[in-house]
């Protein structure tokens, strides 16, 4: 999993990244309080996502990697 994440954190998609600390996977202040990967992000979430292609490609991954976890559990 770490290895995808670093594939889109340090790949040349524009915008804020979605890790405030990128060794811990700790998400930026805006998207704290949500469960990363979520179908419906909070309204700070929502906006910060909106304005970083990086940040919603590290969404959907998260949300990939969930949906991938439960099915292969």
């Amino acid at each position: 999993m770490t290895l995808s994440r670093n594939a889109v954190a340090y790949g040349f998609a524009p915008g804020a990244n979605l890790w405030a600390d990128i060794d811990r996977f700790v998400p930026d202040p805006a998207c704290a309080s949500d469960t990363i990967g979520a179908a419906e992000p909070s309204g700070p979430c929502a906006a910060f996502l909106a304005n970083s292609l990086k940040a919603r490609l590290q969404w959907r991954l998260e949300a990939a990697l969930t949906e991938f976890e439960a099915a292969h559990q």
